[in-house]
């Protein structure tokens, strides 16, 4: 088998959607290489296809150019698309279609690869999934830099406790962990009586919640639901994080400031008895948290 031959064998697994074709053109000891997925070798790009498989399971790849560039050398540059069905990567499915071009250098010998390096827009498919890509500094001076999420129910109550928590863990795939526990848990919390809001966020090896309830007596239903109770039997039982924090807190002082839609003046709604000094009522609470 000649080197173009062994290209469109690697080609033509993709396209199919061949698992098994596709480790066996790798040999023992090829590698694939791609930005998202890094360096797999063996088993491990059988895994890495069957998730992209199973995410989008009409998924198809179009070679548009194909040539030799060396003695053992093929590039091959292609379009691949699909439709997200299945779960990817943590996401859950969108329904969304999705259209990525890339290229890949094709180390050859014989009728295996000895390496796929492949080449694309590692934002493209989130970004067309619908997801944010921000690209900032891990670090800068004491300031580390991470993630943040809100989740506002609609509930304008005024809270009368806020629940805190934060966590330091000791790998980035813990820190991964945490994050897929927490998304299960802010699903629960978000049909709980007396709930009113979420933020939290990651950066570094830490984690941190800070949700705001009605009462103190509201952060306990989080007792009775299963990502709770298996993110505790993680952390007590399986040797999970370094530290955690937990608080339950009620505010001594809670100020919520609102702009008049009259005069422009800023003024505290409850100190103000719901008015501005101007006389024009407030519009009503959106949300204090």
């Amino acid at each position: 088998m000649n080197i173009r031959e062994t290209a469109d064998t690697y080609l033509n697994a993709w396209a199919g959607r061949d698992v098994p074709g596709l480790i066996d053109v790798f040999g023992v000891d090829g590698t694939y290489w791609d930005p998202s997925a890094g360096e797999l070798r063996g088993s491990a790009i059988g895994e890495h296809a069957g998730a992209l498989f199973a995410g989008f399971p009409d998924i198809t790849l179009e070679p548009l150019a194909v040539g030799e560039i060396g003695v053992r050398t093929v590039a091959a540059h292609w379009r691949m698309c699909g439709t997200h069905e299945g779960p990817f990567r943590n996401i859950p499915p969108t329904g969304r279609k999705v259209a990525l071009e890339g290229a890949s250098i094709l180390e050859i010998e014989g009728d295996h690869l000895c390496s796929a390096r492949v080449y694309f827009d590692s934002r493209s498919i989130p970004e067309q999934l619908g997801m944010q890509v921000m690209v900032q500094p891990r670090s800068i001076g004491q300031s580390v830099f991470g993630y943040g999420v809100n989740l506002r129910t609609g509930n304008a109550a005024r809270p009368g406790a806020f629940a805190l928590t934060t966590m330091q863990v000791r790998s980035p795939e813990e820190f991964e962990e945490v994050r897929q526990y927490a998304r299960r848990m802010y699903v629960d919390m978000s049909g709980m009586p007396g709930f009113i809001g979420i933020f939290a966020g990651g950066a570094g090896d830490r984690l941190f919640t800070a949700a705001a309830w009605e009462d103190t007596e509201g952060p306990r239903q989080m007792v009775h639901h299963p990502a709770h109770r298996e993110a505790t039997q993680r952390l007590f039982q399986a040797g999970w994080a370094t530290s955690v924090m937990t608080s339950v807190c009620t505010p001594t002082r809670l100020s919520y400031w609102q702009r008049c839609e009259a005069c422009n003046a800023v003024s505290d709604r409850e100190a103000a008895g719901g008015r501005c000094r101007c006389g024009a009522g407030f519009p009503p609470v959106i949300s204090y948290w």
